[in-house]
């Protein structure tokens, strides 16, 4: 056992191999040798495509590689920081085989026309190999087609995608007019059971694309995620913004928190072969047996906003498979429209929580005793959570209203109690979640709350004019005294 430990510190004190790079040749040159590290030393520029097959930690030191090929990372675990690495090949980096790539304050970025920064592919076969991509939060992905997640016949077993950084489907790094995209799962990704592509998007995350301007209505389209595709979308954070935050056409996506925002323009539009879906709206869900069936929506809290159409929409076709939506689920959040909040076809009862820039359908509700309560411009749906002050705290606050849904405004009103001064106050859920306060009022959680004071005793100070009072009194009581006692020994 001893002689086990020793082992593992000799290797750990050994020192890592590096190598330097200050031209193409002696990159290329380091990335097929055994060395661990490579220092990049200048702005390199390159010529052809290369495969990075051994496991790497490259150090960009604030320069740029730029090539007119793509890098494949095949099968080997890649460390990639502060710097950028651009292309004007078809993609930048390519992501295979069990590969594991982590970008650290860097830029992978594509200028060619239609290109994309970063594809990445799993397995056709279901087995335990996984293909994995985190981008930082001081990192960006940039280029017309941002991030690909491509198909390996029908299925792309393995991949697990993190984003805490940026996402930037980006039509102005060269003349490409059209609108861009964000994230793309593609197409034939049909298989929707086992070891599905995941896609995390976290707190702080950007994922925007930018609309064309070509003058087609779809073609000009540009949707931060375009999910045509299968996968798994666990959404805890961050902005998604484009003429649609989502468009799916399959996928299981559970959104947690964030800002999802449609700035397109709204067009009732049916689905046109190889194009885009312009609808404008927040998230758009479409239904066509052209792709792989199955979307599954479920929202527990966010924003979910459209600047000119709807926050969710679903867009039915001629061709429309069974069981397309095979479960919609709105728990929380909240959802704003120019149009209106909602515009789901055939589909009811999946409503539970949420508040909604205009009165919901009764068919949407999914249960009866359901309150809808008007809170700022908005309808908040949900069953009513009581809003507790323990004994010691009611001489100190009151709450403007005993009960609320999830999403209503809850105002915390205080009272003045001599001898004692308030600090602060705390709220918090009966799971013992903290409740941000502002300016005296909280936004009301999906359960019960309490709410507490800190508060300490205020000692009082004597006023001071009543101290000068005193004073001077006991001036004019001791000049009389002193006038009394001269007085008398005059007399005596």
């Amino acid at each position: 056992m001893k002689k086990y430990w020793f082992l593992l510190l000799i290797l750990f004190l050994i020192p890592k191999t590096v190598s330097a790079a200050t031209d193409w040749e002696e990159f290329v040159f380091a990335i097929s040798s055994d060395d661990e590290i490579i220092e990049i030393e200048n702005d390199i520029i390159g010529d052809k495509d290369i495969v990075i097959s051994k496991d790497k930690v490259i150090n960009l030191n604030g320069y740029c590689i730029s090539s007119a090929g793509s890098i494949t990372i095949d099968g080997a675990e890649v460390k990639i920081s502060n710097g950028k690495i651009t292309s004007t090949d078809n993609n930048t980096l390519s992501i295979i085989n069990g590969a594991s790539v982590s970008l650290n304050e860097s830029i992978v970025e594509n200028t060619g026309y239609g290109g994309y920064s970063i594809y990445i592919k799993g397995a056709n076969v279901d087995n335990d190999v996984k293909t994995k991509l985190l981008i930082d939060s001081g990192s960006s992905v940039i280029s017309n087609f941002a991030l690909g997640i491509q198909r390996n016949g029908l299925a792309s077993y393995g991949v697990e995608v993190d984003i805490y950084g940026s996402i930037i489907g980006e039509n102005t790094i060269n003349t490409y007019n059209y609108g861009a995209v964000g994230i793309h799962v593609f197409s034939n990704i049909s298989k929707s059971e086992g070891n599905v592509p995941k896609i995390n998007i976290y707190d702080g995350a950007n994922i925007i694309a930018k609309q064309g301007n070509n003058g087609d209505i779809n073609a000009d389209d540009a949707p931060a995620i375009y999910a045509e595709g299968y996968a798994k979308w666990n959404i805890f954070g961050g902005t998604i913004k484009g003429s649609e935050a989502i468009t799916a056409f399959a996928g299981e996506f559970n959104i947690f928190d964030g800002n999802l925002i449609g700035i397109g323009d709204f067009y009732d539009t049916q689905i046109e072969s190889n194009k885009s879906i312009a609808t404008g709206s927040a998230i758009t869900l479409v239904e066509n047996s052209n792709f792989p069936s199955g979307i599954s929506l479920k929202v527990a809290s966010g924003n979910i906003a459209s600047e000119k159409a709807f926050a969710i929409y679903s867009l039915p076709s001629d061709k429309v498979q069974e069981n397309s939506i095979s479960s919609l689920v709105l728990s929380g959040g909240r959802y704003t429209g120019k149009e209106a909040a909602l515009n789901v076809s055939k589909y009811d009862k999946f409503v539970s929580g949420g508040c909604y820039n205009g009165q919901v359908d009764t068919d949407y509700l999914n249960l009866e005793d359901l309150s809808i309560v008007e809170d700022n411009k908005h309808y908040c749906v949900g069953l009513k959570n009581e809003i507790i002050i323990e004994e010691s705290n009611k001489n100190f606050v009151s709450v403007n209203i005993d009960k609320a849904v999830a999403g209503q405004s809850v105002k915390i009103l205080p009272k003045e109690l001599k001898g004692y001064k308030i600090l602060s106050y705390d709220v918090r859920t009966a799971s013992g979640k903290i409740v941000k306060i502002d300016n005296g009022v909280f936004i009301m959680p999906n359960e019960q709350v309490i709410v507490e004071v800190n508060y300490v005793e205020d000692i009082i100070n004597p006023d001071t004019s009543d101290n000068i009072y005193l004073v001077f009194m006991n001036f004019i009581l001791s000049f009389i005294g002193f006038c009394t006692l001269i007085y008398v020994r005059i007399k005596g």
